[in-house]
């Protein structure tokens, strides 16, 4: 199986982080806490753009030091205590991921799109 791309794994943060961002469309904080579908689904999508993330920050490290705007690190930390620590998860950081951090995200992403080529091309001929 072939190795994603760069524009794969950004395209995975814009789209499982849109859906959390859906999901969450609509209610409130307090609402989320009390709906277990609702809440997992998005804990399991931004667990899904954390993961990008971490593939992003090993596979592309320079590609994230030209754009240190985006969280990547705090990104990948966010899906390790959701998969890892997840008695210990806090709601109110989650809500903040899905309704002010991925919408942040989503603005950013045209301009993190537009640099893949120049980056790609920075790094010189595939082996």
């Amino acid at each position: 199986m072939k190795e994603p791309s760069l524009q794969d794994y950004l395209e995975d943060m814009v789209q499982y982080g849109g859906k959390a961002r859906e999901f969450c469309k609509g209610l409130t904080e307090e609402a989320l806490q009390h709906d277990d579908r609702t809440r997992f689904a998005v804990e399991r999508l931004l667990e899904i753009v954390g993961e990008a993330a971490a593939k992003v920050v090993a596979r592309h490290p320079r590609f994230v030091d030209r754009h240190p705007e985006v969280p990547w690190r705090d990104m990948a930390g966010m899906r390790n205590r959701l998969a890892h620590a997840y008695r210990s998860i806090r709601l109110h950081l989650v809500w903040e991921a899905a309704t002010v951090s991925i919408p942040d995200l989503e603005k950013k992403m045209p301009e993190l799109r537009a640099d893949v080529p120049a980056y790609e091309r920075s790094r010189g001929p595939a082996l």
